[in-house]
């Protein structure tokens, strides 16, 4: 079982590095979380399935999973 969370998170951070790229692309910006939101490329802000970790944009557009505080 904790493999398939394991691929989950994994595919969660690519689904988000994708939606990243084509935003930067189309608004030739990085965009944050909200951005995605409100402007349709994520319906909700995306974590770990488990709760253990979300996803985080940094300046340069990569996505990173990172452990919840």
């Amino acid at each position: 079982m904790s493999r398939m969370i394991v691929l989950r998170k994994v595919s969660i951070s690519k689904m988000v590095q994708a939606q990243v790229q084509s935003y930067i692309m189309e608004k030739n910006k990085v965009p944050t979380m909200e951005n995605l939101i409100t402007d349709g490329y994520l319906i909700k802000d995306t974590g770990c399935p488990n709760g253990t970790k979300n996803v985080q944009i940094d300046s340069e557009g990569k996505v990173t999973a990172v452990p919840t505080t």
